[in-house]
């Protein structure tokens, strides 16, 4: 089994009866799978009844991972510690 990022955009069942696209929210998830056809039908089962807006689709690499490689500032307290906070020191 292969590790596959699923990613889309999608309207939750309960959308409010709001316009199109003004309740949607992004999905973003890993799936295990054999191919790439399993993972997206595993992320479509995952949120049942959601009308997907865009995807979901396969992407090459996860969210963190495209913006790690862009250099992108990291949020802070969710980097890697440093070596006075690995040892509890303040």
């Amino acid at each position: 089994m292969k590790l596959f990022w699923v990613e889309g955009l999608y309207v939750p069942k309960n959308g409010g009866g709001r316009k199109m696209g003004s309740a949607s929210k992004p999905f973003s998830q890993s799936f295990w799978a054999r191919t790439p056809v399993e993972a997206i039908q595993a992320a479509v089962q995952s949120i049942p009844g959601a009308r997907w807006i865009e995807g979901p689709v396969i992407a090459e690499k996860s969210e963190e991972q495209r913006m790690r490689a862009m250099g992108a500032p990291e949020l802070p307290g969710l980097g890697p510690l440093s070596k006075n906070e690995k040892a509890g020191k303040k």
